[in-house]
Formats: C-alpha cells, structure tokens, sequence
C-alpha cells in the first residue's frame, strides 16, 4: 500500500503563517497596530486551511487507507494538550486566568480568554473530523465530495455569517467553511 509523503512546502506555508500570526500581534501593540488590526485573522485561516488539508490528505492520497480514530485521537493529543496545559499553567501563574473555576473550564476547553481560542477551536474539528474522513471513504466521485463538504461549508456560511463574528470565539461555527476549503484542497 502506497503511503502518504509528508509535503515540505505546506510545513512551510504553516510555518509562514504562524510568522504572519506573531508579527501581526508583535506589531499590534506598537504605535502601527492600527494598520494590523486584525491582520492575524489571515494567518489563522490559512493555518485551519492548511491544517484540515493535511488531516484529510492522506486518505486522499491512499484512499484504501484505514482510518484508526484511536490512533489519530491519541497523536492529536499528545501533540496538542501536553503544550496548551503547559501554557494554561504558565497564565494561570502570571494572572492572566485568575479563577479556580475559569483554569478548570480552560482545561476542559470549555472556555477561552485571549489567545488560547484556537484550541477549542481546533479541537471540535477535531472531534468531527471522521465524519468527513467516513464522507469521503463513501463519496466516491470528487466532484460529490467536494458538493458535499462544499455544501456543508455554505451551511455554516449561512449559519453563521462573519458580520456576525464574535471576536475569540471558540465557535467552530464561523471557522467551518475555513476547514472546508482545506479538505476540499485535498
């Protein structure tokens, strides 16, 4: 059975985009943060596009492919969690989350404040992700895979219109259709 290749050129393009991610804050707080207002936004949606790409490419690639849910859980978390706590940990201790109850909700990714929205966010994808690998292994022909999660990604468009956008939101809502071109992409 053929194997999937790790693609270089998309590490690097993830690696641009959290550049474009940290230089947008870094400059946000200087006397130019109003030309970069929100500027950040796109290096996160080109990080999710990328990011379901790369989750959904090898059963793209290897369509045989079985898809261990156990295993993906597992590396996802080990890769995930052990850094996001650290970093709770790391808030929690400076006061940047300063009740009991918040850090507990925090943990449990219940709840974000500031920047640790993206790991909700990323991980309710995360949660949904073998519904789309279970649509694709059905879905034979590309054109009605890519009607469907096409389909799905104007839903939640619809659903959840961006004018609507709360800031920090861990809503998987507003980020829906962003996961959606990056498995189309695949």
């Amino acid at each position: 059975m053929l194997e999937a290749k790790r693609i270089v050129y998309v590490d690097s393009l993830r690696g641009m985009a959290c550049l474009f991610v940290v230089v947008s804050h870094i400059i946000s707080v200087s006397q130019y943060g109003i030309y970069v207002s929100g500027c950040g936004k796109i290096g996160v949606w080109l990080f999710m596009i990328l990011s379901s790409f790369l989750m959904i490419y090898p059963y793209e690639i290897c369509r045989n492919k079985k898809f261990d849910i156990c295993m993906f859980y597992y590396k996802r978390i080990l890769r995930i969690y052990p850094c996001y706590l650290v970093a709770l940990l790391l808030a929690y201790g400076c006061g940047f989350i300063t009740m009991g109850k918040s850090f507990i909700r925090h943990i449990f990714i219940l709840e974000a404040w500031g920047h640790f929205w993206y790991i909700p966010v990323i991980v309710k994808f995360y949660i949904i992700f073998p519904v789309f690998v279970y649509i694709r292994k059905n879905i034979k022909r590309d054109l009605w895979y890519l009607a469907v999660v096409g389909g799905i990604s104007i839903g939640f468009s619809c659903l959840f219109p961006y004018n609507h956008y709360m800031e920090n939101s861990i809503s998987i809502g507003w980020y829906m259709p962003v996961f959606g071109m990056g498995l189309c992409l695949a």
